[in-house]
């Protein structure tokens, strides 16, 4: 389903049929490419194994779509714990301020 062969800069797989070229993004936390192909087989199989009769195309946009929705589940689960980090530390430093008054 998904044959994978190395290049310099970007890997090169074949994922239902398709030949793409992928070039992952340079950055310290960007994910390795043979990474990214295991989530994208992963996805795939889980849908192929519920529901074998589906095309190809429809399996690419329901893989897509799994993706999609769990990364954005992430980056709302991301925000909203930065949020109560920055209320926690703006806690901290409101009773640190009021001690320290309180002591003077």
């Amino acid at each position: 389903m998904i044959d994978e062969q190395s290049n310099q800069d970007s890997l090169k797989f074949n994922i239902l049929g398709y030949n793409v070229n992928f070039k992952p993004e340079s950055g310290d936390i960007s994910p390795y490419p043979e990474d990214v192909v295991k989530m994208v087989r992963s996805e795939i199989e889980d849908i192929l194994d519920k529901s074998p009769g589906l095309d190809r195309g429809q399996v690419g946009v329901l893989a897509a779509l799994r993706v999609a929705t769990k990364s954005l589940n992430i980056e709302s689960e991301y925000r909203i714990n930065i949020e109560k980090l920055q209320l926690t530390a703006k806690d901290a430093l409101q009773l640190i301020d009021e001690v320290s008054l309180a002591q003077s």
